[in-house]
């Protein structure tokens, strides 16, 4: 008779120095500059004008969240203002 397959049921559990360093973890740079976006930034005042004409994914590849592409954008804009749109475009 074989023997159950229990690495399933089992949870690596935390050691001591483990919860420690979670509490003790450094906020980068990129961490604190989205914290500070978050809390500037309206989001769910921006999604909802653009929630109308966003694709809704009925047919084809689904689209990305809406609020996740909203962030990546304003992010991008955040980080290299100087970029024109052009730029991406090749012209």
């Amino acid at each position: 008779m074989s023997e159950p397959n229990l690495s399933g049921i089992f949870m690596k559990q935390s050691s001591f120095s483990d919860l420690e360093y979670n509490h003790k973890k450094k906020v980068t740079r990129g961490e604190r500059f989205l914290q500070e976006m978050d809390s500037i930034i309206p989001w769910n005042l921006l999604v909802k004008p653009i929630k109308r004409t966003y694709p809704k994914g009925h047919t084809g590849r689904p689209p990305v969240a809406l609020e996740s592409m909203l962030r990546i954008y304003s992010t991008g804009k955040a980080i290299a203002p100087e970029r024109r749109v052009s730029m991406h475009f090749g012209s």
